[in-house]
């Protein structure tokens, strides 16, 4: 079997991922629930706010395929898109906003 990483397009709730999102940037993260900065992207839950990471993303558009090859082994994360998750919370907030 030749296993590789492939995107794929799944509905979740934006407001779970919110909540539970490790935001991975050039060496360590930041916990999307708190903002606590420097976090480990292989570990569990945030130092800060104790909330268990489900999913994680990178900051950058850079490729990460093999950062997402180390994290994915150490860990049981679901990865999602910097961009798309940004341009849902986007339109939620502006949603909010207009009503």
């Amino acid at each position: 079997m030749n296993k590789k990483f492939i995107k794929v397009y799944k509905e979740l709730d934006i407001e779970d991922v919110s909540q539970h999102l490790l935001i991975i940037g050039e060496a360590l993260g930041t916990c999307n629930h708190c903002s606590q900065l420097g976090v480990d992207p292989k570990i569990r839950t945030c130092p800060g706010c104790k909330t268990e990471f489900r999913y994680a993303t990178f900051s950058s558009s850079k490729d990460k395929s093999s950062q997402i090859v180390k994290i994915a082994n150490a860990r049981d994360l679901i990865f999602v898109d910097y961009e798309d998750y940004r341009h849902l919370i986007g339109e939620i907030k502006a949603k909010k906003l207009f009503g």
